[in-house]
């Protein structure tokens, strides 16, 4: 398709690094996560790659847990890539948006999303954070990255009424950043 007469195509290249975060960045903000989260995936993948999963929690009015998304990152298969000629950079229409010329299922995600927004009248988004193992299972690495995100362990585990069985649940796995797997479960 030739393009119009006046409009302008900005192309610009980028890292798998920085495609993988500005994936899960612009997702995140269609979940509706605080500026804290988007700080977190900021530092906890783009300056340090030491988040492996990303919470996030739908609650209605009574501080049920109405949906949950988790959206995993597998650094192995992250690393596999971005040695290959491949994977190693991506080429992107700067005037529209990196996660839609990603896939085609960026709409159906957001709008299903919105509907479990709306449905269930979310009144507060909540998010946890899973560390890479290397820094999960040694004390001193796990407490330098609370630092570094400014985040705050939870020993307690969650005592609120979270659904046991959610009713519907979708898993997306992205054909171009496969490394990234999101799992969305509601009522």
């Amino acid at each position: 398709m030739e393009p119009k007469i006046g409009s302008k195509v900005n192309i610009d290249t980028k890292v798998r690094l920085e495609t993988l975060y500005l994936y899960i960045y612009e997702s995140c903000q269609s979940f509706g996560v605080d500026n804290d989260c988007l700080d977190s995936i900021s530092k906890g993948i783009f300056e340090k790659k030491i988040i492996k999963k990303i919470h996030i929690k739908y609650l209605d009015g009574l501080d049920v847990v109405v949906g949950i998304i988790t959206i995993e990152i597998d650094w192995e298969k992250y690393e596999i890539a971005a040695k290959t000629n491949y994977g190693a950079t991506f080429t992107f229409d700067t005037n529209r948006s990196l996660r839609e010329q990603l896939s085609q299922m960026t709409y159906i995600i957001d709008s299903h999303t919105m509907k479990i927004r709306q449905q269930f009248k979310v009144k507060k988004v909540d998010t946890s954070y899973t560390y890479i193992d290397e820094i999960r299972k040694n004390k001193e690495e796990d407490e330098k990255a609370m630092k570094f995100l400014g985040h705050v362990k939870v020993d307690a585990p969650d005592t609120r009424n979270i659904t046991k069985e959610f009713k519907h649940s979708m898993e997306y796995i992205n054909e171009k950043l496969d490394e990234v797997k999101i799992s969305i479960r509601s009522n």
